[in-house]
């Protein structure tokens, strides 16, 4: 039987219309069969291994693959070495339905006769392409050498969302590993990248897309944009997209909803660089979470708002950086110098016990009074909510709750909360907020009830209710 079982192309629409599925209808064993695919079928599988020369694309222009809603495209690259990159598509065609890659081991664009060609793993398209993804596309990596860019996405339209996970390897990039796109590819959902192991160490790491010259239409991920970082040695971080550059005259990757990152230190994290919480254009708001074990985190960089602004790149919402959430403590030391720029603060968790080594300056500083914060000399902040697993109203006296929650570092906080009238608040069980004040002997009294969300409140007004109603479901 022909490796390459093709079914007729009028068959292989009409299957596609009436949502018919056939499995694995055409299976490829690469090199030995050849790519990229070119004929008809509902689903197509090509197993890689072996040493392969040039570039591998999957599906060639004239293919007519997948039925959509299911998965369509899965390619597992088994071993072996390909001399410049892999990608699912070329410059067009199309494809109905998911992408699934599978990277088991494997050398990518260990070469220097064509120093053109910086990639080494892509989702889509090499280069600017018309071709369109009528689904997801999913990569994941378990390990293998790439001396090139990655990309979840590239240089192809993706109607619906781009994920990349990633648990181990070595990388080295010219420009670094992408959850979005290049060469002008678009993601209309999310873009996802999740990292829980690798050497990152020679190459940055960017939630979002690349960026452009002026030749080429903006990358872009019309969703949120996500990074996790659960384990490995890193340069920088990026929960957005690489800036642009005047000078070369290259426009910045977009992201056009939210940017998110989040560090979980329950294994081993080394990042030697900065941590961008957003980069390129965003255009909703961005932020950074830290849970887990600080002894198993080396940061000693700065925490950047954002990494550019003006034409090369800008935030257009609010930064904010989260200590613990309501499910997960940040258990230790707080190394990184956290830049100026951000609304918010915020520190959660009963169990979440930290120390800031270095000063901050933010707008906004809300904390769970059940947890545990040193602060370091200087440290600033324009408001402060604590917030209660207790009901209390107007009148009550709450004790000495500076002392109990900020230690020997009650001072600062006395100190910055001096500087503003109204900027001391309380939250309790229920998630009313009330003005507070220091009493004569040092205690905390709750004043009036905050009415409507005074201009502070819609920093941390949420956080606070999600405190509550954690609470409340304990």
């Amino acid at each position: 039987m022909s490796k390459h079982a093709k079914i007729p192309a009028l068959f292989a629409i009409a299957a596609a219309a009436a949502g018919i599925s056939f499995g694995a209808e055409t299976t490829v064993n690469y090199p030995e069969s050849p790519l990229p695919f070119s004929g008809a079928t509902s689903s197509l599988e090509a197993n890689i291994s072996g040493d392969t020369n040039g570039s591998v694309v999957v599906v060639g222009p004239d293919a007519q693959v997948g039925v959509q809603g299911q998965d369509a495209v899965t390619v597992n690259y088994n071993s072996g070495t390909t001399l410049h990159y892999l990608s699912t598509i070329g410059a067009s065609g199309e494809i109905n339905g998911n992408v699934n890659i599978n990277v088991y081991t494997g050398s990518f664009n260990n070469q220097t006769s064509s120093p053109a060609i910086t990639e080494a793993l892509i989702g889509t398209a090499y280069g600017a392409s018309a071709a369109v993804i009528n689904g997801n596309v999913n990569v994941e990596i378990k390990d293998g050498d790439f001396y090139g860019n990655i990309f979840a996405g590239g240089g192809a339209t993706v109607k619906g969302d781009t994920s990349l996970v990633i648990s181990g390897g070595t990388f080295s990039a010219e420009d670094g590993v992408f959850g979005g796109n290049s060469w002008g590819g678009v993601t209309e959902g999310n873009a996802s990248l999740k990292i829980t192991g690798g050497d990152f160490s020679n190459a940055n790491v960017y939630a979002g897309n690349h960026r452009t010259g002026s030749s080429l239409s903006q990358n872009a991920i019309k969703g949120n944009a996500s990074l996790i970082i659960e384990g490995g040695s890193f340069k920088n971080l990026n929960g957005g997209s690489t800036d642009g550059s005047l000078e070369k005259n290259k426009l910045a990757g977009k992201v056009e909803g939210d940017t998110s990152l989040v560090i979980r230190a329950n294994d081993a994290i080394t990042i030697s660089g900065d941590i961008n919480v957003a980069s390129g254009f965003v255009d909703g708001d961005a932020e950074v979470t830290f849970v887990g074990d600080a002894g198993k985190l080396s940061f000693n960089g700065t925490l950047k708002a954002s990494s550019a602004s003006g034409e090369i790149g800008g935030l257009s919402g609010k930064a904010s950086i989260n200590i613990g959430t309501a499910d997960e403590a940040f258990s230790g030391e707080f190394n990184g110098t956290i830049n100026d720029g951000f609304a918010l603060l915020q520190v959660s968790n009963a169990d979440t016990s930290v120390l800031f080594a270095e000063a901050f300056d933010v707008d906004a500083l809300v904390v769970d009074a059940n947890s545990s914060v040193l602060l370091a000399e200087n440290t600033k902040f324009d408001t402060l909510n604590l917030v209660f697993d207790s009901e209390f109203d107007t009148g009550a006296n709450l004790g000495a709750v500076l002392d109990d929650i900020f230690g020997a570092s009650a001072g600062i906080v006395v100190s910055a909360i001096s500087q503003k009238a109204d900027g001391f608040v309380v939250t309790n069980l229920d998630g009313a907020e009330f003005s507070a004040f220091i009493g004569e002997d040092g205690s905390v009294e709750v004043g009036a009830a905050v009415p409507e969300p005074a201009a502070f409140a819609a920093l941390f007004g949420a956080a606070a209710l999600a405190f509550a109603a954690v609470r409340r479901r304990k």
